[in-house]
């Protein structure tokens, strides 16, 4: 169990952050016998998890929707298959919006492009090919 500053620090995020969060519902928290407010070992996870889907510039309100998906404790296959279909449709959209942006890189001239090239983080790079790859 962690008290608020504790979860903070172990998740490198402020003790605001985390009153933000919990106040949305997107954290959960129980109180100790003192009246301290103690987050468990899943808070940390779901902690973790929301600060991944913010570096995916996700919405809160995506987060919540996904967070309240992982936390279901049965899945249909429905709910699955209608899963797997929303990702299918975002990496179509991705597909064509790397097509365009490719199209437009490679009509740049070559210091321009190389320059543009230069400035794609390595990890952006490396997922648009797989994205290409995954696609065709």
């Amino acid at each position: 169990m962690y008290r608020i500053g504790e979860l903070a620090t172990v998740a490198n995020v402020s003790k605001r952050t985390i009153d933000y969060y919990t106040n949305l519902g997107l954290l959960e928290c129980e109180k100790n016998s003192s009246n301290y407010r103690v987050y468990n070992e899943k808070t940390l996870q779901d902690l973790q998890f929301i600060e991944k889907c913010k570096e995916w510039n996700l919405s809160l309100a995506e987060i919540k929707e996904k967070k309240q998906v992982m936390d279901m404790n049965e899945l249909n296959w429905d709910d699955i298959l209608l899963q797997k279909e929303d990702v299918i449709m975002k990496m179509h959209t991705l597909q064509l919006e790397l097509e365009a942006f490719y199209h437009v890189l490679n009509k740049l001239e070559s210091p321009t492009q190389v320059n543009v090239k230069s400035t794609l983080h390595d990890k952006s790079t490396e997922l648009m090919q797989t994205l290409l790859l995954f696609s065709t």
